[in-house]
């Protein structure tokens, strides 16, 4: 419940604001009316004028009026209560002023043992639970700067409460004490001129000599009345006291009461870890984006949990306060509907006028009946005795009448205090039974709400839970989805870099085989001029020597050459391997043409022949196998690329599912979110309509 604020007409530093049922009762009742016209003529004020600042009120105003009440109660011994007096302190606010509460005395009562009402506001700042929080300092400068403000609002106020040391504060038998009563002291005042002007600098050298007179002098000895005071005073406090808050900040004191931990909850928090951040290709990038949303669900998850439980403890305050008043209330109807006053004096009248009647009809007869006997006795005697007893008559005529009025005065008096005190008692316990049952009710009531609360909270709580967890999980589905194309992608680009660099290979390998085959073009058509040539020489050396040769041996060495020439014809491989330079190829040509005809003229051309064709062989099949491991090595780079693309195939379709179910599941939340708010709605409205009756 939001402190009370009010713009108010008046100057003062500090007012009193009464409570709804105090105005009223200060506005109608006849001996407050006329306390109060008394004091408007005094203080050159008009009547209304007073009444018309109610409920708020002056400090000087109040003081006397407190003073002249606490007369009329030692005349009248009746006591006079006030359910609850706000001292309010002028604040600035804009371009003008405002008052807000400063502190609150609760069940002020004015009896027998009332000294001031400095007494009550020291005792409710050093007593009241909303200030214990506060230490002693603050709290001797709050009651110091009231107490300022007080004195110099009635400079003529001997006696006035002095702020206790910080021993006597903390002491378990702490009661006010009263300058001039208790310890004679001079109490710092001002001129009254100079009380609506307060400037701070003064506030603060009262407040020092107030406290300063608090610690230094010693206590005197006080009546018994007093003590009994202060302790009537005390219990009337701790009553108060009950209803007050359990903390309180020197700037806003609460009005009212908060409990600390009543109907909180705790909301779950994700469990994170501290990950550098990553680009999307790393493969803690996943981990990395969702410990980040579980940092800022931790964050809504404890703004929600301050909100639900600031939102429980405004309930529970509002709805205490509610109780508080409803039984409040109760009491004064109850007390109302059974005032021990409101027949009595009537029917005791009525019977003790009937008793006094009876008497006096039978008194009066007797004495008309000796009368009339003492009449008839001394008729004979003269006239004068005649009228002298009738004159005595007549005496004791009025003598037995005002003894019977003075009898039945007294014996009304007497049997109007003995019921009205049998009725009081009655009445008050009837009052304490219907409070017991009363406290039994809304402290049940109280834990019914307060188990209400903390179930919506945790079902609140637990809803949003498990909604940032689906969340999480498609966020983390979406991640994976980044990170798979991000993989995909660096995939293909290294495959094709490779690719890239094989190809070269091939092309760079394929120009060289290129040139050897023409350069083995070139050396074959060499070495078939040369073998004309020597082909021709052999033949006119065999004419010159006129030696022939075995057909055999001629026709052998024809097939080798025309195998080697053959062998030399065939294509080379585009992946054949490097060769030999250039040069020494035609060295070893050369060398083994020259061996093959030595040979064949020798009769050993069919050696030579063989060991050439064996290493051709030998190049050419190397060459055969370079290229088909190479053409091997691009098949398996295929197969892995096709694969890794039905990998990547498989994955956009479980991420497709995946987003179709959570599209699935954000549509059964909204459907369960608006059951929710339709379920809060109509227990809202139930509730609502449960309190209206």
């Amino acid at each position: 419940m939001a402190l009370f604020k009010k713009r108010a007409k008046l100057q003062e530093p500090f007012v009193l604001e009464f409570s709804k049922g105090d105005s009223q009762k200060l506005r109608h009742d006849a001996v407050v009316t006329e306390l109060i016209e008394e004091l408007g003529q005094q203080e050159r004020v008009a009547r209304s004028g007073i009444i018309q600042q109610l409920p708020l009120m002056t400090l000087n105003v109040a003081c006397q009026l407190f003073q002249r009440l606490r007369e009329h109660v030692i005349d009248q011994g009746d006591p006079m209560s006030f359910e609850t007096i706000t001292v309010l302190q002028r604040q600035a606010a804009g371009r003008g002023f405002k008052y807000e509460p400063y502190v609150r005395v609760g069940q002020f009562t004015l009896d027998r043992d009332y000294r001031d009402f400095t007494g009550a506001v020291v005792n409710s700042i050093f007593n009241a639970p909303e200030f214990a929080d506060i230490d002693y300092d603050d709290k001797r400068t709050w009651a110091s700067e009231f107490m300022a403000a007080y004195q110099a609002a009635n400079p003529d106020q001997q006696v006035v409460a002095l702020v206790p040391s910080e021993t006597q504060a903390e002491a378990d038998d702490f009661r006010v004490r009263y300058a001039g009563l208790d310890e004679v002291v001079q109490p710092a005042t001002r001129p009254a001129s100079e009380a609506p002007a307060a400037s701070s600098a003064t506030t603060k050298n009262q407040t020092t000599k107030v406290a300063a007179s608090a610690g230094a002098t010693t206590s005197q000895p006080t009546s018994s009345g007093d003590r009994t005071g202060e302790r009537k005073a005390g219990s009337n406090e701790s009553t108060s006291q009950a209803e007050g808050s359990s903390t309180a900040k020197p700037e806003k004191m609460p009005v009212i009461p908060k409990p600390s931990r009543i109907g909180q909850i705790k909301v779950p928090q994700f469990k994170v870890q501290n990950l550098a951040a990553v680009p999307e290709a790393d493969q803690q990038y996943v981990a990395y984006q969702v410990e980040q949303k579980k940092r800022h669900s931790n964050t809504y998850l404890r703004t929600l949990e301050q909100r639900l439980n600031a939102d429980a403890t405004q309930d529970l305050v509002s709805y205490s306060e509610q109780q508080r008043q409803a039984i409040a209330k109760q009491l004064r109807d109850y007390q109302a509907q059974h005032d021990p006053q409101a027949d009595l004096r009537e029917t005791i009248q009525s019977q003790v006028a009937q008793s006094k009647a009876q008497t006096e009809a039978k008194v009066l007869a007797d004495l008309k009946s000796k009368c009339d006997v003492d009449v008839q006795q001394i008729q004979a005697d003269a006239e004068r005795a005649v009228t002298q007893r009738q004159a005595e008559y007549e005496q004791q005529v009025q003598a037995t009448k005002q003894d019977l009025d003075t009898k039945a005065v007294q014996d009304a008096n007497e049997r109007y205090a003995s019921e009205l005190k049998a009725r009081q008692t009655a009445l008050k316990q009837q009052l304490a039974s219907l409070k017991h049952e009363l406290d039994q009710q809304t402290r049940a009531d109280y834990n019914r709400r307060v188990g209400k609360l903390v179930a919506n909270n945790q079902n609140i709580a637990g809803t949003v839970y498990q909604n940032l967890a689906k969340k999480l999980d498609e966020y983390a589905l979406e991640v994976t989805k980044v990170h798979l194309n991000a993989v995909e992608t660096q995939a293909s680009a290294d495959r094709a870099k490779f690719n890239l660099v094989d190809v070269q290979q091939l092309e760079h390998k394929l120009d060289r085989t290129i040139a050897e085959k023409q350069t083995v073009t070139q050396e074959k058509a060499d070495l078939q001029r040369l073998l004309q040539t020597q082909t021709t020489e052999l033949t006119q050396l065999k004419q010159q020597s006129g030696q022939v040769q075995p057909p055999a041996a001629s026709s052998q060495l024809e097939q080798l050459l025309a195998a080697q020439l053959a062998t030399k014809q065939q294509p080379t491989p585009a992946n054949s391997v490097e060769r030999e330079p250039q040069p020494k190829m035609l060295q070893k040509v050369g060398l083994g043409l020259g061996t093959a005809v030595g040979l064949a003229v020798l009769g050993g051309g069919g050696l030579w022949a063989y060991h050439d064709h064996q290493q051709v062989a030998q190049a050419l099949t190397t060459n055969q196998q370079q290229l088909r491991q190479a053409q091997s090595n691009t098949a398996s780079l295929n197969r892995q690329y096709y694969q890794l693309s039905q990998h990547n195939t498989a994955l956009k379709g479980q991420v497709s599912a995946a987003q179709q179910a959570t599209k699935d599941a954000q549509s059964q939340t909204q459907a369960t979110k608006a059951q929710l708010t339709k379920a809060q709605a109509t227990a809202k409205s139930a509730a609502k309509k449960t309190s209206e009756k």
